[in-house]
């Protein structure tokens, strides 16, 4: 999919249950045209496995296909010294999502 995964850049997966994503955000993945023979039987494998590795990459999937993301939880799941925006309307996340855009594929990790 020529994503350039670099120690340098901020790592960030999809997590909880179920995600929303346009079709279209996932063509990258799609384009690779991989099948059930491409996937090893699962006996319990925690880690390691074409499975695996799909899983993590959903949200550089999604900027490869020049799409942007934002993660969407209730405030029970948030542990304290997590960074929450609260959002009110619709146009509170207009305009976080203008202000602040996550960029893993771009954006070099801060040195601080």
């Amino acid at each position: 999919m020529n994503i350039d995964l670099s120690p340098d850049n901020i790592l960030d997966i999809t997590s909880g249950s179920m995600f929303w994503v346009r079709p279209a955000a996932l063509k990258p993945l799609l384009d690779l045209n991989l099948s059930i023979d491409h996937f090893p039987a699962e006996y319990g494998q925690l880690d390691g496995t074409l499975a695996h590795a799909i899983e993590r990459l959903f949200l550089f999937v999604c900027e490869k296909a020049g799409f942007t993301w934002a993660k969407v939880t209730h405030m029970s799941f948030i542990t304290p010294d997590y960074p929450v925006v609260r959002i009110y309307s619709k146009y509170d996340i207009d305009a976080f999502m203008t202000e602040h855009r996550f960029d893993l594929l771009r954006a070099p990790r801060s040195s601080n």
